[in-house]
């Protein structure tokens, strides 16, 4: 194992032990735990705005940011006709969100991690609305052999990333569970480079730079 490879590791495994939120609610519903987006917190502390689209109804759209003393930045924001989304972002090196997606009435929907604005990572829990677990998907067992990990690596190595993963806010990629493929697009300021590779040999099929037009 190399050194960034070792790297990625240790930041999985902190992941895998960290908590995932603080501002939502757990009730109870038919002796089971619902979990559930905390109305009262965003009431009192989110920035509150109405939504013209959604008018002659009366929407507020809700938002909230933290960076919390460890580096950790808090985001959640939604309304109650799209749904709710809250996201943990811990600082460099970590490469990885921990998110929960509330339905509009506020009650859990999805949860997990996922390399940030990108691909999901690990096991995903889904649930209905009522707040009944329905489906446990490991989005790792649908990658090839050529992991989220080493997409890491190849990055790095290419410079398109830091080795703290400095940048990462500026690459996404994705996981095609029908060709077996990861799609990757690192964006600048001029330009975006789009990479396939083979989600089992690591072969880059194609690279192809797009310049942006002013």
């Amino acid at each position: 194992m190399n050194k960034y490879a070792f790297y990625i590791f240790l930041n999985l495994l902190l992941c895998s032990i960290s908590c995932v939120g603080q501002n939502n609610n757990i009730t109870k519903n038919n002796n089971e735990m619902i979990e559930k987006i905390d109305f009262a917190f965003l009431e009192k502390h989110a920035e509150k705005k109405e939504v013209p689209a959604f008018r002659p109804l009366k929407v507020i759209h809700y938002r909230f940011e933290k960076i919390q003393d460890d580096g950790t930045k808090i985001q959640i924001w939604g309304n109650s006709q799209i749904g709710f989304v809250e996201s943990r972002i811990p600082p460099l090196p970590a490469y990885w969100n921990e998110f929960k997606e509330y339905y509009p009435t506020g009650i859990i929907k999805e949860k997990g991690k996922r390399v940030r604005g990108g691909a999901h990572i690990g096991v995903h829990l889904y649930y209905d609305e009522n707040g009944v677990l329905i489906n446990e998907k490991d989005y790792d067992k649908e990658y090839g052999t050529f992991r989220h990990e080493q997409v890491l690596i190849f990055l790095i190595e290419k410079e398109h990333l830091g080795k703290n993963h400095e940048g990462i806010e500026k690459i996404k990629f994705f996981y095609d569970e029908i060709e077996h493929q990861w799609c990757i697009k690192i964006y600048t300021s001029v330009t975006t480079i789009e990479y396939i590779i083979d989600g089992n040999s690591g072969e880059v099929l194609s690279v192809e730079t797009v310049f942006l037009v002013e």
